[in-house]
């Protein structure tokens, strides 16, 4: 919580959110011992509330004054449709797949789209920042 107030509140600090967290999950997959695994888990309790709590601030930002509880009601059912696809994960033996290939492929399926997300505000970052230089300049 003090973390988060100190944060800019913005994009970047959203997508750095997502791919730590994500990195946290591909991390236990390398991690040989249970400290290293529970520094994997601090790590990811620290960075996934970055993504949630900027996630939720947009969400309510943008969403519409008349149809924010309908949204955030559809939001909700999205979160209940996934979680019995955590339990299938859970339950390797219908995959066929070790723990820690689990946390892999989970780590792998937050982190690639948030670092393609990332890069894209970074980029999206600099062509402001270019153009204001040039307006400034002229």
């Amino acid at each position: 919580m003090l973390l988060l107030t100190k944060l800019p509140k913005n994009n970047k600090t959203m997508y750095v959110g997502l791919v730590g967290g994500g990195l946290s999950f591909i991390a236990l997959y390398f991690a040989p011992s249970v400290y290293i695994a529970w520094g994997c888990e601090f790590l990811g309790g620290l960075l996934f509330p970055m993504f949630n709590a900027q996630s939720s601030a947009l969400f309510q930002r943008n969403a519409p004054r008349d149809r924010l509880s309908q949204l955030s009601a559809v939001r909700l059912l999205f979160l209940r449709i996934t979680m019995p696809l955590g339990i299938l994960f859970a339950s390797n033996s219908y995959l066929g797949i070790s723990t820690r290939m689990t946390y892999f492929f989970i780590g792998v399926i937050i982190a690639v789209p948030g670092m393609y997300y990332l890069i894209c505000t970074l980029i999206q970052n600099k062509d402001h920042d270019l153009k204001d230089r040039v307006k400034i300049s002229s």
